[in-house]
């Protein structure tokens, strides 16, 4: 079974787009799993009136107290019911083969523990691919691929749910942030990948999003991008990689409150490289805000 985790914060307008692209599933023996993080709006209203038709697949709601995306990926772990899990925002909708192209993609890899991830790709509302894979096909490690083919953009993640469970995202008291990059970033250091071209999701950036709601919303959450970026200036990352993540964490560790600063886990050259021009964006942060 096929888990789709949607975790929805005052989207509920959007959930009904979601719903449909499920009903027109061309396989219905799947879980939808709706974490509420924590909403003020009708969110639960219309997860109820979802509920009440009846649709093929199984609907499993569930409310928490607002804590961000990230928190609300971690409290889904009990209740995932599938072996597989896509994440799949309110803002998103699967096309019409989506669960079909996950059961086909994973069915020779399901007793495969070397295995982690099966992506694919995703597009916008206008057809327009947000991330493309230069091969069909590629099988091995996530990190060879990208960075020798310089791949970027958005991709459809499908993910085992047990390894999903292995790892979950940290959570830091008083910030409702954290990427969610941290957890592909991660697994790929563990497992191999299959990433196959095709549309598997589709969808946009909503006004008010996590995205567009940029620096912001990081700066509000320094203690998890210091360790979001440290975590990518490890040694198997491309040196401009290495580079640009230590920059990045002695940045946000300028925001960290004194009392709660860790030493950065980042190679000593690294730190001493970027000390100066860290501390000069940190004051150029503060004080034009979210203006650059």
């Amino acid at each position: 079974m096929v888990t789709v985790l949607t975790v929805a914060y005052n989207r509920g307008h959007l959930l009904e787009r979601l719903f449909n692209s499920l009903c027109q599933q061309t396989q219905t023996d799947f879980q939808w799993l709706v974490i509420d993080d924590g909403s003020t709006d009708d969110t639960a209203l219309r997860m109820a009136a979802f509920q009440a038709k009846k649709p093929p697949f199984r609907i499993d709601y569930h409310a928490k107290e607002n804590g961000g995306k990230h928190t609300g990926l971690n409290y889904a772990h009990p209740f995932i019911q599938g072996q597989v899990t896509v994440i799949v925002d309110s803002d998103d909708y699967l096309v019409a083969n989506g669960i079909e192209q996950i059961e086909a993609a994973w069915q020779p890899y399901l007793d495969d523990p070397k295995l982690a991830t099966v992506t694919f790709e995703q597009a916008d509302d206008q057809g327009h691919l947000l991330g493309h894979f230069p091969r069909p096909r590629y099988f091995g490690s996530e990190l060879d691929y990208r960075y020798a083919h310089h791949i970027g953009g958005d991709f459809a993640e499908t993910i085992r749910t047990e390894v999903l469970k292995a790892w979950p995202l940290p959570e830091f008291q008083g910030e409702c942030f954290f990427p969610e990059g941290w957890l592909w970033q991660t697994i790929a250091r563990h497992y191999d990948t299959l990433d196959l071209q095709g549309v598997l999701v589709v969808g946009g950036y909503q006004a008010g999003g996590l995205t567009q709601q940029g620096r912001q919303q990081r700066l509000k959450a320094p203690r998890g991008m210091v360790t979001y970026y440290q975590a990518l200036t490890g040694s198997v990352f491309p040196q401009s990689t290495r580079l640009k993540s230590a920059l990045a964490a002695q940045v946000y560790q300028h925001f960290v409150p004194k009392n709660l600063r860790r030493k950065l886990a980042v190679a000593t050259w690294l730190r001493w490289l970027t000390a100066l021009p860290a501390g000069f964006l940190a004051w150029r942060w503060r004080k034009y805000g979210n203006q650059q």
